[in-house]
This record gives C-alpha cells, structure tokens and sequence, in this order.
C-alpha cells in the first residue's frame, strides 16, 4: 500500500464503521428505551436518533460534493451550508421541546448516538493501530 492511499483508506474505513454504528447504537438504543420508566422517552430517543443521523448523512454528503472535482471547494458556501443545517436543527430541537414532543432526556440520549459511534470508531482504530505497531 502507498503512502498516498492509506488516509483515503482510513477515512473510507473510519466513515463506514461510524455510518453502519450509528443505526447499530440507534437500535440498541431504541431497545433499551423502553424499559426507562419516563414518559414519551421512546419518542424523544427516536426524534434525536433520527434527527442526528440524518444531519450527520447531510452534512457527509455536502462534504463529500464539495471536494468532489478537481478544484477546490468554495469555503464560503461550505460553510454557509453547514451553519444552514446547523440552525434548521436548532429549530427542530426547540420546536420538539417546545411542543413536549417526546422526553428531553430521550431526546439528549437520541442525540448521542453519533457521539457514541464516534468514540466506537476511534477506539477500534486506537486498538488497531496499537495491534500493528
């Protein structure tokens, strides 16, 4: 393998595991929900889950088409975009709150399933780069 294709060969690997372990750690945590004795916490853990997951294919696939082609990505509109689906989550957040949609314990829950894939990713790359060294 050449030295030029092994970051391309850790983001594709990292993306996959954080992209396929995000609906992983959402079922796990849709089944755990109901046994927490709080009212419309299924509900919010579905909202945040759901909320999170598809912010986090959006925002891959913005990045994704902005370094796509040979010349470099307009920072400005890249940026614009990102603050764009930043705020509209901001609004669905407030709007799920506001209107006691689903529990907001479950909703902080739901919302860290990217978080806690994330955190799954980087420790199976820590332990596989530790087993090669």
């Amino acid at each position: 393998m050449s030295d030029k294709t092994a970051p391309t060969d850790i983001h594709q690997r990292l993306l996959k595991f954080v992209s396929r372990a995000n609906w992983v750690v959402f079922i796990l945590f849709l089944m755990v929900s109901p046994y927490v004795p709080l009212a419309d916490f299924t509900l919010g853990v579905i909202c945040g889950g759901l909320l999170v997951t598809v912010n986090f294919h959006l925002a891959y696939r913005s990045l994704a088409r902005a370094f796509q082609g040979g010349r470099p990505p307009a920072f400005p509109v890249v940026m614009a975009k990102h603050y764009l689906r930043f705020l509209a989550t901001a609004v669905i957040i407030f709007l799920l709150i506001s209107n006691g949609i689903g529990n907001p314990l479950g909703l902080l829950l739901g919302l860290s399933v990217v978080v806690v894939s994330l955190l799954s990713a980087s420790v199976v790359e820590a332990r596989r780069s530790m087993r090669s060294k």
